[in-house]
């Protein structure tokens, strides 16, 4: 293309004007392609300026968009005539279309200055962000505004339903009046202050008055005093609002009655929506609040019942458990102990003891109490001071009776009640039971009874553990002289040797027999043998120790085993009892015997004996030696060198 322009140049000899001294054939294709694209771009820009405009009607300054598409077009023709004149050289014409341009450049320069201050009038893009946020806020408020007033209307549109809803039903129970006047229903009118206006003759028959009584009058003429406050001023709030109130009234009669009536309060409104009458229209319900007020009280106390029967239920398992429990002692001390902990339960809450009469029947001491600080009474008192022991029946005080107050019970102001009751068995006094309490009804008569009860458990199981211990105390002792019988005697010594053969320790057996015993009994007859064996019984329950066991072997003959004492031990033991039986006094039917004496034999296990028999004979025969040496004196068994010829020994020893 280039080749073909300079060649097309030189054969005619054409030089561009104003550029022959600069004029290089090489560059004209580059002229002519620089001002084509140039003029396409110049053209370019106004089809899109005038597309602009055509599309947004709202733009400003209008006809300076026009006139820059004019003045771009214009220039766009110069880089066209400049192609232009490289063929043919019409400068005349390139000269007019520069010009042109010329002319429009002024004109739209001049149509600039009066824009110029618009311009600088248009806000920043600070400034339209500042307002952007501005009108953001002021729609989110508009908006938060119609929602409130949304909100506000659907309130409304609410509360004129329930308004229509209570007009509605205020003309529904208006329209009932009348039905209500004609059935003689008990209707009263009221202004807005509570005066009475209007009475129907069911009023005045049901309250007692006459009209003339009740017109003009407050409506409180009728109050009873049933209701609180608080009951009248929620009712009266109610009804000053405008709305219907329904519910209970117990009235008062003009002579005093109470009667109950169901009752309806219906307010007339004004046009201003205020109460300015109240219709209050009622039916008596005296008879069906009557029923339901028995109704009430016989749940109460059939609820009473219940509670009482279970009351009785416990107190029936705890008197079964108390009773089984002393059933099952084997001692005095057992039931005392099981009394301190099965008899506080059945009265709860209250205060007392179980006392009782000790052996010597001369003192009622405690063998349980409970209460703490409420429970005043002494530990210790003799019969005559419970006037229940003295007269063998319940004694009942409380602070309104005249009756007396034990000796053995505290005057105390803050005690109510007072109880005593005998424990009584085969008419005998066994002790008392006492109660007490700081306030009044705890013992009502319920509890007096079960008091009974308890106490005649309580000395029914000391009666018969008290027989028990009798009949096993008979079945182990001598009756004569109190000590262990010779069963006893053989089921402890085998006991007794056996721990000691276990333990490896020593265990002495002493015989004791009365010198010259049978001639007492052939002189002065055999109650008075009797008499000495009971007062040296007596005597050795004083001298032994509680693990010593005293029996009476047969006859005049009596064993002492002494667990733990070596011979040394229970020699001198014997020596003591010795000396102590000369200085025993006994009288029978005035008369006083002279000094008894006795001899003893001494045996140790396993010293004089490998097994009980043969430590019983070794202490027979040496007992046998003492009185053959001449009486009152002790023999122990290693002197005797024969003392394993027992069945001699023992003949020989019944002829002294």
């Amino acid at each position: 293309m280039l080749n073909f322009l300079n060649d097309f140049l030189l054969q005619n000899q054409f030089i561009p004007h104003g550029h022959c001294y600069l004029w290089k054939p090489e560059l004209v294709g580059l002229h002519i392609l620089s001002d084509a694209l140039t003029a396409i771009a110049y053209f370019s820009i106004p089809a899109m300026l005038v597309y602009f405009v055509k599309k947004r009607h709202d733009v400003p300054f209008y006809s300076i968009f026009l006139l820059f598409g004019a003045f771009i077009v214009a220039c766009g023709m110069t880089h066209i005539m400049d192609i232009w004149t490289l063929w043919f050289p019409t400068y005349w014409i390139s000269g007019f279309v520069k010009a042109i341009a010329a002319f429009i450049s002024c004109v739209t320069a001049l149509s600039l200055f009066p824009l110029i201050p618009l311009a600088l009038a248009f806000p920043s893009p600070a400034q339209l962000e500042a307002t952007n946020n501005q009108l953001l806020n002021e729609i989110a408020e508009r908006q938060r505004i119609e929602l409130e007033l949304r909100s506000l209307l659907d309130e409304l549109e609410i509360r004129v339903a329930e308004r229509t809803q209570e007009l509605t039903q205020s003309l529904k129970d208006l329209s009932n009046i009348k039905f209500a006047l004609d059935e003689s229903a008990i209707v009263a009118i009221t202004d807005r202050r509570g005066i009475i206006t209007y009475v129907n003759d069911k009023f005045c028959s049901i309250s007692k008055y006459s009209m003339e009584e009740l017109l003009g009058k407050d409506h409180r003429i009728i109050n009873s005093g049933y209701h609180s406050k608080e009951f009248f001023k929620q009712m009266w709030a109610t009804i000053s609002s405008g709305r219907v109130w329904k519910g209970e009234l117990k009235n008062q009669a003009k002579d005093g009655t109470h009667y109950w009536v169901d009752t309806t309060i219906v307010p007339l409104l004004n046009v201003d929506g205020k109460s300015y009458q109240y219709i209050a229209i009622r039916n008596d319900i005296t008879a069906r609040k009557y029923v339901e007020s028995e109704l009430q009280f016989a749940n109460e106390q059939l609820s009473n019942w219940v509670k009482e029967l279970e009351t009785r239920n416990q107190e029936t398992a705890q008197m079964s458990k108390l009773s089984d429990m002393l059933q099952a002692c084997l001692s005095i001390e057992e039931a005392h102990e099981a009394i301190a902990k099965l008899v506080q339960p059945l009265f709860p809450n209250v205060s007392g003891g179980v006392y009782i009469i000790n052996s010597s029947k001369r003192l009622v001491e405690a063998v349980a109490t409970w209460g703490g600080e409420t429970f005043d009474t002494n530990q210790f008192f003799t019969p005559n001071e419970c006037w229940a022991l003295r007269r063998g029946r319940v004694h009942w005080v409380d602070n309104s009776s005249s009756n007396l107050l034990c000796k053995h019970a505290h005057h105390n102001s803050s005690m109510k009640e007072s109880l005593c009751v005998p424990m009584m068995a085969q008419g005998e006094a066994m002790g008392v039971l006492h109660l007490c309490s700081q306030v009044r009804g705890k013992l009502n008569t319920a509890k007096q009874n079960l008091a009974t009860t308890v106490a005649e458990h309580i000395a029914l199981a000391l009666a018969n553990i008290k027989l028990h211990e009798a009949i096993q105390s008979q079945s182990i002792r001598d009756p004569l002289t109190g000590l262990f019988n010779r069963r006893y005697m053989e089921e402890s010594l085998e006991r007794e040797f056996a721990r000691a053969e276990r333990q490896q320790q020593d265990l002495s057996i002493i015989m004791l027999d009365v010198d010259h015993f049978k001639r007492f009994n052939d002189t002065f007859g055999h109650s008075a043998g009797d008499m000495v064996l009971r007062e040296l019984g007596t005597f050795l329950h004083a001298q032994i120790r509680s693990s010593d066991i005293a029996c009476r072997y047969g006859g005049e003959e009596i064993i002492l085993i002494l667990p733990e004492a070596p011979t040394e031990v229970a020699k001198t033991r014997a020596e003591v009892i010795r000396e102590g039986v000369k200085h025993l006094l006994v009288e029978h039917h005035s008369q006083v015997f002279g000094p008894l004496t006795v001899s003893l034999g001494v045996a140790t296990f396993p010293e004089h004996g490998k097994t009980p028999e043969m430590t019983i004979a070794a202490a027979d025969a040496a007992l046998y030696r003492a009185k053959k040496e001449g009486r009152d004196r002790v023999v122990v068994a290693s002197e005797n060198k024969e003392w394993g010829v027992t069945t001699n020994n023992q003949q020989l020893t019944t002829n002294y």
